[in-house]
């Protein structure tokens, strides 16, 4: 998939300033980034950024979505596992209720 989002009024950051991961409390920090684009393709974002900083060799042939004054954040997603449980549930049901 090929997209160009662009004039993002504002585009919320995760920075790992380069580490794979952010542990700890450095999962509190984000950022914002201003008249902002996301470029990518094929199914990855190759930039994101201001878009007075939008690189000269985008391909003519994406798709734009314009974002004007619109917020952009990450899609996170909470990816654990647990245990399978074979039982039921209808004793804590009835005591929810």
């Amino acid at each position: 998939m090929n997209l160009f989002i662009k004039n993002i009024g504002q585009l919320v950051t995760v920075p790992a300033h380069g580490r794979p991961t952010k542990p700890g409390p450095s999962m509190a920090e984000i950022g914002v980034v201003e008249q902002a684009g996301v470029l990518c393709l094929e199914g990855r974002i190759v930039w994101a950024g201001p878009m007075d900083e939008l690189p000269k060799d985008v391909p003519d042939a994406v798709p734009e979505l314009d974002a004007s004054g619109k917020v952009v954040l990450p899609r996170f997603v909470d990816s654990h596992t647990h245990m399978m449980y074979a039982g039921h549930r209808a004793q804590e049901f009835g005591l929810r209720s």
